[in-house]
Parts: C-alpha cells; structure tokens; sequence
C-alpha cells in the first residue's frame, strides 16, 4: 500500500518523525527536502506516528473533505442560487471541466493546496454567512475566529499573506489584527519545544534550503504556473524571475489598495475569489494543481456576471480539452512525447490571469449597480 502514497507526501510524514527524534528537519541532501516553517514542522507530529499509507489517507480526506465543504460555503454565500436552472448547469459544468486537472494533480502529488484554500475559506466564513457584508454586525468573537484560520494559512505558506487583501478590502480590520497576533503567537510557542538557540538555528536551516534547493531551472519549469514563472518562460530569461515577481508584488499591491480606497460593501464571494486568484499569481510557486481552487473560483466570478453561456462554455471548453493533452496516457495517443508543452506555454496562468479580470469587472461591476441603486433612492429620501 506505500506505493500508493503521493511523493510529495513524504516529507510532510518524514518531518514529523525527525522532530520526535530530535533530528534536524532541514535537509540539504533530501531529494525533496522540508520547505515549510519550522511552526508547521512541530504540527506534522500528529501524523508522526502513524504508517505512511494511514497518514496520507487522512491527509487526503481531510482536504477533500475540508475542500468540498467550505467550496459548498461559498457557494452558498453568492449569488448562484438565485440564477436560473440552465444558468447554474452553465456555470456547475464550467467550473468542473476547468478545474478537473487540477484536482487530479492535487491528489496524485499528495499537495497542501486544498487544506490552504479550506483554511482560507474557513476564514473568510467565520465573519458571515451570506454574500452581503452589512447583512451581519461586526463581531469580535468572529473577527478572532477569522483571524485564527488566517494565521494557520501564514504559517503554513508565508506567500499566503497575500489572502489578506480579502480582509483589507471587506475592512475587517480586527480580523487582520487577530491573524498578526495569533501568527506570532504560533511562531513563538516553538521555542518551548526546541529552546531558544534551537529554534533560531533551524530559521538558518530553513532559509538556506529555500536559497540553495530552489535554483532558477526549479522556479521557472513548466509546472510553475505563477505570473512570474511563465514571464520568465515567455521572455526566455529565467534570471528576470526575481525582478518579476517583486514587481508583481507591487502590482497585487496597487491594485489592492485601489479596490480598497475606491470600492465599499462589496460582496464577500466576488472578493474571496479576487484575493485568491491574485494569490494564484504572484506566489512565487504556482504549481499546476494549484488550480484546483478553479472550481469554487469559478462559481464565485460567473455567478456575478452577465456572460453569455456560449462564449464563457466555449472559451472553458477548450481549456478542458487542452488539458488532456497533459495526462500522458491522452497525449501518446495523439503521438505527443512531452504531455507538459501546454504547461510551458502558461496555460494555466493565463487561465488565472483571465478568470482574475472577471473578478475585478465583477467587483466593478457590483459597486457601479450599487451606485446606481442608491443614486435612485436618493429623491425618495428628500
């Protein structure tokens, strides 16, 4: 039954079992060495004990489990439910055959990315439970909730600090402070366990395998599908991948800050999905199972936006049918040697990229309604 188990599994499993032993959790010479904070270390010993096979059945169901039910949330908490039947068969189908790939790979590498966006969406659902964000008063005890679920996110991947534009854009200002106390918190409490000079020589560890073990030819492969990756590709100059990304950082800045400074009561679906999707593209690994977050994304941005069913079928449609081509078993039988080509190209990023512009224009869209709503009560109120 080992055989069964996901590669990238391992060292989540591995981690576990060195801190137990008191060995050190950052190894230069693993072939997949540990790249996550010292804080999520000290959390996989929970796993540490069991067999590799029941550790990564309880891996898996838990973040499918944890996947299904917060995409279910969601949902539930945009607009879907008030479109007509054929509407929401449009939209179901999308979001399926968009995202399928993605789902697959998840699974099949043994990823974090499901429980990331379950953690995330956990976050964003402790403040509310419907789409509109004067439907329910501001609450302490939900801010806290929120601001717990967010720090499990920056604690597992520091990129994740990006997911709190959603927070900064709702103004749930309390929420983000909660998430700044508890990281620290959960970044300090490990000192306990290790002692002082320990814990700060494992930082060092930490640090040197993400600059020596993640050389540019691994930045810039075709799996990763993040912004600064497929430049890096499309311009053939693997070197601009630092210069890109921090540039795209500014970017996702910007563009927060405006949405922030522009735009009020916008709805929590349309906004968890722009801050996921700008997570998508400027972490610095993107990898291509990442998209499995496409399926809730989806639902979220279409229910928002009056697309003609055609156009969006037909544009996601060839999406799903590029996608086969990366399954090798799909690919042989068309005579293509190199399933991941389409990968290369960016497929996915520009997937992202698109579905990213739908969420502004739905977030445009929805402020520019509201104007206009209000502008037409305004004579009734004098």
């Amino acid at each position: 039954m080992e055989g069964l188990v996901p590669g990238d599994f391992y060292p989540f499993h591995v981690v576990g079992r060195r801190v137990l032993a008191g060995e050190s959790i950052y190894n230069l010479a693993d072939v997949s060495p540990f790249k996550y904070t010292p804080a999520f270390a000290l959390a996989m010993i929970t796993i540490a004990k069991l067999s590799k096979t029941l550790a990564w059945w309880i891996w898996c169901v838990g973040s499918v489990s944890l996947f299904c039910y917060s995409t279910l949330r969601l949902v539930g908490i945009s607009s879907f439910e008030k479109l007509t039947p054929r509407r929401q068969f449009v939209i179901a189908g999308l979001a399926a055959v968009s995202a399928w790939h993605g789902i697959i790979e998840h699974l099949s590498y043994g990823q974090a990315d499901m429980l990331l966006f379950g953690l995330f969406a956990l976050s964003a659902l402790a403040l509310t439970h419907s789409s509109n964000p004067q439907d329910e008063p501001k609450n302490n005890t939900q801010s806290l909730k929120a601001g717990f679920w967010l720090s499990l996110c920056w604690i597992s991947k520091p990129p994740s600090l990006v997911l709190g534009s959603y927070f900064l854009i709702q103004r749930q200002y309390r929420a983000l402070g909660w998430a700044i106390v508890f990281t620290l918190l959960f970044l300090f409490l490990p000192i306990f366990y290790w002692g002082p000079s320990t814990y700060l020589s494992l930082f060092a560890d930490w640090f040197a395998v993400l600059r020596d073990r993640q050389p540019i030819e691994f930045l810039t492969g075709n799996l990763n599908q993040g912004f600064a990756a497929s430049m890096a590709r499309w311009t053939d100059r693997p070197e601009s991948f630092g210069t890109i990304f921090k540039l795209s950082i500014l970017a996702a800045l910007a563009i927060t800050g405006v949405i922030w400074r522009k735009y009020r009561s916008l709805p929590r679906s349309t906004t968890f999905a722009f801050s996921y999707l700008l997570y998508m593209c400027v972490t610095p690994l993107s990898w291509r199972w990442i998209t499995c977050a496409w399926l809730p994304v989806a639902f979220m941005v279409f229910s928002e936006l009056p697309i003609k069913s055609r156009i969006t079928a037909g544009a996601f449609l060839v999406y799903a049918v590029l996608t086969l081509f990366l399954q090798s078993l799909v690919a042989k039988q068309f005579g293509v040697t190199e399933p991941d080509w389409l990968s290369g190209w960016g497929l996915y990023t520009v997937g992202t990229l698109l579905l990213f512009a739908f969420a502004i224009w739905a977030l445009h869209r929805n402020q520019k309604t509201q104007a206009r709503r209000e502008s037409e009560q305004l004579p009734l109120r004098q």
